[in-house]
């Protein structure tokens, strides 16, 4: 969407001179505020080419290539290659303002996800997604702690997430649930991750309420919980009989503790995928993604 970076640009202020000086703040911005738009962060790349950054013009060029949904395997193996030696060059740097314990992930050249503390995300929450186009937030700590949700239900920064991961910081049950899905500001929200006792026919009744736009849904190991396949057959009945991403790509991936895992017939595939893929994460996610839409073809109806 070149138009959209296009007015995000035009909003960087002039020199003295008249001469538009676009700087590392206006690009910044451009792309905060455009978190899903490349034409910004492509238009850096050539900026920090000219301003002998060479690497890290790369990095987001490389980056930008990897989120592509028909990458080729081949060139994704070769572009992951590159990544790994240029994180291990620069990433320290790269990640700046955020430190190693906020756990900062990059997608397609920025980082893109942090793990903070509810306290955390209520204190500093808009500082750090002014600094990077943060669109993705893993919550932990600071569980069933009402008066904390009530605070952070009020915070407008929110509206900037996508994703939100409450796997380590359970909920506290339907009406915290209720107070946080309800907040206009998350009313965008296209992703979330529940953890084990949040996943409740309760707690379906207010997703199903509360957030309409939702895309994904991931559950700590519904197998065993109260919500099992007719919670989330209702839930998709509550998009209009659209069956939104309700995974079980942590289940099948094996990367997340799990009290049962099923049957025999139901294997874990992550260690199966890597190492048929050859450790390229892109590779193993896409394969759990197709899995995950034929175990989705087999949902009750």
């Amino acid at each position: 969407m070149p138009g959209a970076a296009a007015s995000h640009l035009s909003d960087i202020p002039s020199s003295r001179t008249g001469v538009l000086t676009i700087t590392h703040t206006g690009f910044l911005r451009a792309i905060v505020e455009a978190p899903d738009d490349d034409a910004p962060r492509l238009i850096y790349a050539d900026w920090l080419d000219e301003h002998d950054n060479h690497d890290h013009a790369e990095f987001i060029r490389l980056q930008v290539e990897l989120a592509a949904s028909d990458l080729d395997v081949d060139r994704a193996l070769a572009l992951r290659q590159r990544e790994r030696v240029l994180l291990e060059a620069h990433g320290s740097a790269w990640q700046q303002p955020f430190s190693p314990e906020q756990q900062p992930r990059f997608t397609r050249g920025f980082v893109s996800e942090l793990g903070l503390s509810a306290a955390a995300l209520l204190e500093c929450g808009r500082d750090y997604l002014d600094a990077a186009p943060v669109t993705r937030v893993l919550l932990r700590g600071d569980g069933e702690d009402a008066t904390l949700v009530a605070n952070l239900s009020r915070c407008n920064f929110l509206r900037r997430l996508q994703t939100l991961d409450l796997y380590q910081s359970p909920i506290g049950g339907e009406e915290a649930g209720r107070v946080l899905f309800g907040s206009p500001h998350l009313a965008g929200l296209r992703g979330l991750h529940l953890g084990e006792g949040d996943a409740t026919p309760g707690m379906v009744s207010v997703l199903a309420e509360c957030l309409s736009g939702l895309r994904e849904l991931y559950l700590w190991d519904f197998h065993q919980g109260e919500l099992g396949n007719a919670g989330l057959t209702m839930l998709a009945k509550s998009h209009g009989g659209t069956y939104p991403t309700f995974s079980v790509a942590e289940t099948l991936r094996g990367t997340r503790p799990m009290v049962a895992h099923g049957s025999s017939d139901m294997p874990v595939w992550g260690p199966i995928f890597s190492h048929v893929s050859r450790q390229d994460q892109a590779v193993i996610q896409q394969r759990i993604h197709n899995l995950n839409m034929y175990i989705e073809s087999l949902q009750a109806k």
